[in-house]
């Protein structure tokens, strides 16, 4: 049983989560009122902007990562191919964008959108932001997308994204996340299970699978996004507590097939990581008893 400590770690952890929530869903006011009397106490949230060089509010990190590297003039379809030439905004396309004429999303623009007011708005963005990124890994521009979603802090606007109140949300950010994540490690399921198959071949077995793998460890004072800026997936297992929500998600919530292969592909990928993460998973309390439950049911031949 966890004791004293380890209850204390994860509330400290719990809160922190919910004060990224705040910044990166717009709840935390930015700036101080225009005309506010000189030496005013600025609201919860304003301190750290880009105008006292702080940390960069989210919009700030899109807009400077998207013009950076040269994506502010690149525009993606629903499809997640690259709008050449002439297209009608009637094909759906049309946006409120810095050029509505031109039709498609800036990856920034569908960054802004996937925190929209409207569920069926912030779905649709998370869903094209999946295609673009699992479709660009075989473009000439993976480079880009992928420096982008690193310097962006997509994993972040990901993570949050994954606590949606909707059921549509929730299975949009699933896709959007694992397609992140295998746009940045450069790996997937199939990998692991090609792996696999030739480590129970090996002499040493699956003792090949683990040799010392996974990221530089960051220093105590690293904050999640940088964290998931260094790691994705061990930003998200040890810092936003990705392995405890997607056993809440797995056990309590109405998941689509495709939404419990997307969960379940991002804990083996994270078991995969490093012999940390692998722990990290295998010690969230009930996930394994989760696991075998959902592997157990009647549609546990489509997953």
């Amino acid at each position: 049983v966890d004791g004293p400590p380890a209850v204390a770690r994860a509330a400290a952890a719990a809160a922190e989560l919910e004060e990224l929530k705040l910044e990166w869903t717009g709840e935390i006011a930015e700036v101080q009122a225009p005309g506010a009397p000189a030496g005013a106490e600025q609201p919860h949230g304003a301190a750290g902007t880009e105008h006292d060089g702080g940390p960069k509010r989210p919009e700030a990190a899109w807009l400077e990562a998207t013009r950076a590297l040269g994506l502010h003039d690149v525009r993606f379809d629903f499809a997640g191919e690259v709008v050449d030439g002439e297209r009608p905004t009637s094909e759906g396309l049309h946006h409120h964008g810095d050029d509505p004429e031109r039709a498609g999303y800036t990856l920034g623009e569908l960054a802004h959108l996937a925190r929209s007011a409207f569920p069926a708005q912030r779905a649709q963005m998370l869903r094209t932001l999946a295609v673009v990124w699992s479709v660009q890994r075989s473009r000439s521009l993976r480079e880009r997308v992928r420096r982008w979603c690193v310097d962006a802090d997509a994993a972040m606007l990901m993570r949050v994204a994954l606590d949606d109140a909707t059921t549509t949300g929730t299975h949009a950010a699933l896709a959007a996340m694992l397609a992140l994540v295998e746009l940045r490690t450069e790996r997937s399921v199939e990998h692991i299970l090609v792996e696999s198959e030739r480590a129970a071949l090996a002499w040493r077995g699956y003792q090949t699978r683990f040799g010392g793998s996974g990221s530089t460890p960051g220093s105590e004072s690293e904050t999640d996004k940088e964290a998931c800026r260094r790691d994705v997936l061990e930003g998200w297992c040890l810092r936003t507590q990705l392995c405890e929500r997607l056993r809440y998600l797995l056990e309590a919530a109405e998941l689509s097939t495709a939404a419990q292969q997307h969960a379940l592909s991002l804990l083996c990928l994270a078991a995969d990581h490093s012999p940390s993460l692998a722990d990290a998973v295998g010690r969230t309390p009930r996930l394994l008893r989760v696991l075998r439950g959902v592997l157990e049911g009647a549609d546990a031949r489509t997953l």
